[in-house]
């Protein structure tokens, strides 16, 4: 089997046989699925949203808000419903129900030696999730746990962290992956362009070593890369806003149903210049993907899968027309879950592997977004 190489642009070798580092496992945790939560579909959201401007018109300095109709979502972004995780739960639940079930009914979790969660909606700056997962899952206490701050790239650069860590270990090591958001606890209920398209959900990866020279048919990492535009960072952001004080009216579900509440001790919204983001992502996107191939010396057609994260329906579709993606090669969930941050692609490539690929030899994965970020991993299956 001829050996695949990680490299720079320049050609530069960082991990000798990247390839021998494979998936060994997928899960998701979605509420309202197999967490407690509710799918709330667009008409729910348009009418929580109008019983949330009742309610403002009553405060002492009333506020008008711009209201979502049932079809707005659909129309601007493609997405019918999102997720909404349950009001007593939060990302570090469903981080620990997607670890968790990724690893039902394995034998050899000591062989487990990295773990890395990726989230922007953690409940508390430490300890770690990652330190919680080792925890509550039964790791060894021999592993190395983090958490990366990231954004909409942040699993896949996740993954491709720990195969590069992977690469120092020994055969037959193994890494948990996992990508975990509750957005719901940051969108601000009130704002239409924002609050329509995110959703709760949070998937697990597990990578292995395999032996040198392995023969396993498994989906092995061939390529990956990172790309970070900083100068842009702001267009996305997740802070307070000193010029709208006061707490922050949020979705959530109880008893199986969304519902409003009232935030008065997390003040974080999510500010997003939209028409910007969508310029700039549906240019630097294919741009970024179309160099990675050519550096493998593959093209778009070379790839049998795609898998982005799932931002704005509208902007994945003009991102497939200018790589001139065949029809049904990119798979998209973001009609029924919404954008869920972390959770997004992960819950997308359990989907797939779930419903087999058997077709299938390359898969390309991309999470591009906050920061300005963007990763890619090119999974691969040996030739028979």
């Amino acid at each position: 089997m001829t050996t695949l190489k990680q490299s720079t642009p320049g050609g530069q070798e960082l991990i000798p046989r990247l390839s021998d580092i494979a998936v060994c496992g997928t899960a998701r945790a979605i509420p309202g699925e197999d967490l407690p939560g509710a799918a709330m579909s667009n008409a729910e959201l348009s009418d929580l949203m109008a019983v949330l401007q009742a309610r403002l018109a009553q405060d002492p300095e009333p506020r008008h808000i711009e209201l979502s109709s049932p079809t707005f979502p659909e129309e601007r972004v493609g997405i019918l419903s999102r997720q909404v995780l349950d009001s007593e739960l939060n990302a570090r639940d469903m981080a620990i129900a997607a670890g968790r079930r990724v690893l039902q009914g394995r034998t050899d979790l000591d062989s487990i030696r990295i773990v890395i969660v990726s989230t922007v909606t953690t409940d508390r700056v430490v300890p770690s999730m990652a330190s919680t997962l080792q925890s509550e899952l039964g790791l060894s206490n021999h592993i190395q746990g983090l958490d990366l701050c990231v954004g909409c790239s942040g699993f896949v650069v996740a993954l491709e962290t720990a195969a590069r860590m992977l690469g120092s270990y020994p055969a037959g090591s193994k890494a948990l992956v996992v990508g975990s958001d509750a957005m719901t606890r940051v969108i601000d209920a009130s704002d239409r362009g924002t609050c329509t398209i995110f959703g709760d959900g949070a998937g697990a990866v597990l990578l292995g070593r395999l032996p040198s020279g392995s023969q396993e048919p498994s989906w092995r990492v061939r390529s990956t890369e990172t790309f970070t535009m900083g100068s842009r960072g702001e267009a996305i952001e997740i802070r307070p806003t000193p010029e709208t004080p006061g707490p922050v009216w949020r979705f959530t579900a109880r008893e199986g149903k969304p519902d409003l509440f009232l935030d008065e001790f997390n003040l974080d919204r999510v500010l997003m210049q939209g028409r910007a983001v969508y310029k700039d992502m549906v240019n630097l996107v294919p741009e970024r993907v179309q160099a990675h191939l050519e550096a493998q010396g593959l093209a778009p057609e070379d790839v049998d899968c795609w898998l982005f994260h799932q931002a704005n329906m509208r902007m994945l579709e003009a991102i497939a027309k200018r790589l001139h993606i065949p029809p049904g090669a990119m798979r998209c969930n973001i009609d029924r879950y919404g954008n869920t941050t972390s959770g997004s692609v992960p819950i997308l490539l359990d989907q797939q592997l779930e419903a087999g690929l058997d077709q299938a030899r390359r898969l390309l994965m991309v999470g591009f977004g906050t920061g300005y970020s963007l990763g890619i991993v090119l999974l691969e299956r040996p030739e028979a």
